[in-house]
């Protein structure tokens, strides 16, 4: 099956900017683009699901990343930070793995109302517990994002749009990242079809099973200069 994303995504460099203005960074326009599709399913299987695609950007001291996801019913009932936001509606979610000597990979989320959620994850014990989920959250990254929601002609929902400023001293055993160093990533969503009883799930990584913390199956990016 044909893959829609690199092998190795070449992630430009970026300057310092604020949260607000990062929607009209130019480095954007020059960025590879990323599509979240389901690669568990195969292709003549596979059902449409609603469109989104992600860029990626750094300079030694931030990553960010933007996503435009395209969706009918925009929605999440979350209102406090680092709640099980995959639950309660429409979520972009970020994982990281620096590898070592790192001993975790992380988790960012983001909502529709700018929720976000923060996890710390020891490599081989993922959230799968109540205990575990709070072990985990109990970490501040300073992640930073901003969300707009469009809608068309008919005021209907249509797309909503994320910027997220991750900083890359959150990461144990980094202040800085350098050219030329690759990490794992994964960027993926939950896609709530107008209620919480049915969603879609799709990512960037070429997953063989729909479970998002498959860190072996994760993307692999190149901070190039």
């Amino acid at each position: 099956m044909m893959q829609p994303n690199p092998r190795i995504y070449r992630c430009l460099p970026t300057t310092i900017f604020k949260i607000e203005k990062g929607f009209t960074d130019p480095v954007w326009g020059k960025a590879q683009t990323l599509h979240l599709y389901q690669a568990w399913v195969s292709e003549k299987k596979r059902k449409k699901t609603a469109s989104g695609t992600a860029k990626i950007i750094w300079n030694p001291d931030v990553i960010y990343i933007r996503a435009y996801l395209e969706d009918r019913h925009i929605f999440n009932l979350a209102t406090s930070h680092n709640g099980k936001t995959w639950l309660t509606g429409d979520v972009f979610e970020i994982f990281v793995s620096p590898g070592e000597p790192s001993p975790y990979y992380y988790e960012f989320h983001v909502t529709p109302n700018n929720i976000t959620l923060n996890l710390k994850i020891s490599y081989g014990h993922p959230p799968v517990t109540d205990e575990l989920f709070h072990r985990y959250s109990n970490f501040n990254s300073g992640l930073q994002s901003a969300v707009r929601v469009l809608k068309n002609n008919s005021g209907k929902d249509k797309v909503w749009e994320i910027v997220a400023a991750i900083p890359v001293k959150c990461f144990s055993g980094v202040s800085k990242i350098k050219s030329g160093w690759r990490w794992s990533f994964s960027l993926c969503r939950y896609d709530y079809n107008g209620g919480l009883e049915r969603f879609d799930l799709s990512s960037t990584s070429p997953y063989t099973r729909p479970n998002y913390h498959r860190l072996n199956e994760f993307n692999r990016i190149e901070f190039v200069k």
